[in-house]
């Protein structure tokens, strides 16, 4: 009989021994579960950096064969001029054009005999003035031109190399950053992609 609230006592420490070892079972279950996921996030991190690793990579090369592309681009333009100002007349054909083209800017702006146009065409829509594409067998008689194109100045004529679209952008960027050396009185000369 004296036992009896001692047996009540360690019945009851029983049972919150029961209860406290259920709530550190379900503690240590979530506990696992906690560290599962945190293993699964660092997986899951390490797999990103990697994919990011991999996009830089990939983000590089495209764009040094983007740079090879423009370069090839380039190459393949070297024996063409555009020639901006010559009026379109209506029915204007590549004939009519050629024979203009290299009597009026070549010929008597220019002093110079053209012998090797494979190829004349305008660039844009009909009836624009659009500028005029010409092609040279001979890439030397395309320099000659060129060195000799400072005598257009003062004219509405003037020719320029042909460039890619990617190559032209950078060429106005360029001339845009080299405007304040130009308003400074220095000498300015953009040469291909670089400016000088």
């Amino acid at each position: 009989s004296g036992q009896s609230p001692i047996l009540g006592e360690i019945s009851d420490i029983r049972s919150r021994l029961v209860v406290t070892q259920t709530t550190v079972n379900a503690f240590s279950n979530r506990w696992n579960e906690f560290d599962k996921m945190m293993a699964d996030i660092r997986d899951k991190s390490s797999q990103i950096e990697t994919l990011q690793n991999k996009i830089v990579s990939l983000e590089q090369r495209l764009g040094h064969r983007a740079e090879k592309i423009t370069e090839f681009d380039d190459r393949s333009r070297r024996s063409n001029l555009v020639i901006y100002g010559i009026q379109e007349q209506s029915g204007e054909d590549e004939q009519m054009l050629r024979e203009k083209v290299i009597s009026h800017p070549f010929g008597r702006k220019l002093g110079h005999n053209c012998k090797s146009v494979a190829r004349i065409h305008r660039l844009g829509r009909s009836h624009q003035n659009g500028p005029v594409i010409v092609y040279f067998q001979d890439f030397a008689e395309n320099e000659t031109i060129m060195r000799n194109a400072r005598k257009l100045k003062g004219t509405n004529i003037s020719i320029s190399n042909d460039y890619s679209s990617s190559t032209r952008h950078k060429r106005r960027l360029l001339w845009q950053s080299g405007k304040e050396g130009r308003e400074n009185g220095k000498k300015v000369t953009l040469i291909r992609d670089k400016l000088k």
